[in-house]
């Protein structure tokens, strides 16, 4: 029997919550060694995953991932975080943003379930992949 992130999230949240606070990150310890036990270890990214989007859930935000290729000014953040409506429909956003030298120029902007690439890269990728190179 295979069990889902969905079930192995759903069991840490349940460990958790009968944990004190400053019990937690010897319970996240021991679910990683029971994980590696179990050559489930691989899987623990997206357990992590499950989680976040099931609390951001309950938070009724949606966390929003903004890849460029060098720091951002704080009026660009503003200008992207006023956009955001237009690519998620969301009443609120957690937004967290990363430098990703290798995307050569331009964004990546995701969320869980949606990603809007308009990095150079990915545009080179289409572009070469248009002219059979």
């Amino acid at each position: 029997m295979v069990i889902s992130e969905k079930q192995l999230s759903a069991l840490l949240i349940e460990l958790s919550q009968e944990c004190l606070p400053e019990e937690i990150p010897a319970l996240v310890s021991q679910y990683i060694v029971f994980l590696r036990k179990k050559k489930r270890f691989h899987r623990f990214s997206r357990i992590v995953s499950t989680i976040e989007s099931q609390i951001f859930a309950l938070q009724k935000k949606i966390p929003i991932l903004v890849q460029t290729v060098s720091p951002l000014s704080p009026e660009v953040k503003k200008s992207i975080e006023s956009s955001l409506p237009l690519l998620f429909p969301a009443e609120q956003y957690e937004v967290s943003y990363i430098v990703n030298p290798h995307i050569i120029g331009g964004a990546i902007i995701s969320s869980p379930e949606i990603r809007w690439d308009g990095s150079v890269k990915r545009k080179i990728a289409h572009l070469s992949h248009h002219l059979g190179i």
